[in-house]
């Protein structure tokens, strides 16, 4: 990697701006995440539930997708111009990362149904593998992306404009492919760099460093967030109508249609277009600290909140979802609250 970073090119100015709301954005794409799991029964449900209930479910679904891209977006606009020695990096982000990863995999571990095959400990280190529960995958990737980016950060910094509309075109080139079933090439090539979820790393810190200029950024931030969310909910309607059965192509993270959604409403919560928290600024920097133990304890609080029979289901979708989210949300943000209240908590729940 080292042999591609160009000595001769002046590095760019890499402090994100301020407009681009790294605050606003994190509870956004948190909140997005959890109305992605209250939606997720409904959506995969199609066939089972009148179009109506589908659509709604869907929509908001499609709406929701680019809340983990969001995530991805958000490491890269504020680590990538980070100046660190790989070892100082890595031990300062996974110290923050793995310690609650750790706590809450233990939780979901000892809620689940023990198999008696299984010793406690083959258990354990099959859950930090596979995941206790399945929205943990995230952590895993997250992790493998930190891996990356002290070679990255230093690369993106260096290699100017040019070089990252170069490698974003070819990973976009990639997304296409790999949704239509003919990415082997880059298989074939070891050519894994320009595939997954790093993309969106060099993604959100390119936006991340791009003059905004507002009224451009209204329409094209808008159209692009129109035209990802409309592609995922009608392309996969249309799919699941075909298989007869619910279809996910178009509902994976990695795909064209949600990495477009995700630019165009990185791009409007960066020019300031969107609603933001600075009435409540208390109440978004509780959100923003309790974001990660949030999207680790969300699952929980689902489950329990569908116990006792609050889910998608209640009265109608219309009111079933965003209540459900609602609830769920400030649930986890008052239980990881309390928790870093307690001594060095914040350290145990994220």
């Amino acid at each position: 990697m080292a042999t591609i970073l160009p000595s001769s090119k002046k590095a760019m100015d890499t402090a994100p701006s301020r407009s681009a709301r790294p605050d606003d954005l994190r509870v956004l794409a948190t909140l997005g995440v959890v109305l992605i799991h209250v939606t997720a029964p409904a959506v995969e449900a199609f066939g089972l539930l009148s179009p109506l209930n589908w659509s709604i479910a869907g929509g908001l679904g499609s709406i929701a997708r680019p809340a983990v891209p969001l995530f991805f977006m958000l490491s890269g606009m504020l680590l990538i111009p980070k100046v660190q020695e790989p070892w100082v990096f890595l031990r300062r982000r996974t110290s923050r990362v793995l310690m609650p990863f750790l706590f809450w995999s233990l939780v979901y571990l000892m809620l689940q149904p023990s198999h008696e095959a299984q010793s406690f400990p083959a258990r354990v280190l099959g859950s930090l593998v596979e995941g206790a529960s399945y929205h943990l995958w995230f952590v895993n990737v997250l992790l493998g992306a930190y891996l990356a980016l002290p070679i990255i950060g230093p690369w993106a910094r260096s290699v100017g404009h040019t070089g990252l509309k170069y490698f974003l075109v070819i990973w976009g080139l990639a997304l296409v492919l790999g949704s239509l079933k003919a990415d082997q090439w880059f298989v074939r090539a070891e050519a894994g760099l320009f595939t997954g979820y790093l993309g969106y790393l060099v993604l959100g810190y390119y936006l991340s460093i791009l003059p905004v200029e507002r009224l451009r950024w209204r329409w094209i931030g808008w159209s692009l967030l129109l035209a990802g969310t409309s592609l995922t909910f009608a392309g996969t309607a249309w799919l699941s109508h075909q298989q007869g059965t619910f279809c996910d192509d178009l509902f994976q993270y990695t795909t064209p249609n949600v990495a477009i959604g995700a630019v165009g409403l990185l791009m409007l919560l960066r020019a300031d277009l969107l609603p933001n928290l600075d009435r409540w600024p208390t109440a978004r920097q509780v959100m923003t600290e309790c974001s990660y133990g949030v999207y680790l304890v969300h699952i929980l609080v689902l489950v329990v909140l569908g116990q006792i029979g609050l889910t998608w289901r209640t009265i109608h979708p219309l009111v079933g979802i965003p209540l459900t989210t609602s609830a769920c949300f400030v649930l986890s943000v008052l239980i990881v609250r309390a928790i870093r209240m307690l001594p060095h908590g914040d350290k145990f729940v994220g």
